[in-house]
């Protein structure tokens, strides 16, 4: 079938093709299968003073974070989570990053697409 084309460029579906959507930061396998291909979200995180190395250096080592930089301005650091679906997500947030010494306030922002 050859390699998929590149995302976003508009293609003519033919027979054996697989199609993907997104849809609220998932990607979603229209080929029959229904399977779900990810949720993105970036997650904002203000730590306590003296905190912020810490903090960074916990949420690197879980399971999900795609990505993590400290940042300047009103939040000290932005994570990049990545679960199956919103509920993974979700699970990863309240449980795994609320719970990190140090975390004071978080946001969540789910990718939505382009």
């Amino acid at each position: 079938m050859g390699e998929p084309p590149e995302r976003g460029i508009p293609v003519t579906p033919q027979l054996g093709m697989t199609l993907q959507i997104e849809m609220a930061g998932s990607l979603i396998d229209i080929a029959g299968t229904g399977e779900t291909m990810g949720t993105k979200a970036y997650l904002l995180v203000e730590t306590a003073v003296g905190k912020t190395r810490d903090v960074a250096n916990t949420l690197r080592s879980l399971d999900g974070i795609a990505s993590v930089d400290v940042v300047t301005g009103p939040y000290d650091i932005i994570a990049v989570i990545s679960g199956a679906d919103m509920a993974v997500v979700g699970n990863i947030v309240t449980e795994h990053i609320h719970t990190v010494p140090g975390v004071v306030r978080t946001v969540t922002c789910v990718a939505v697409g382009a």
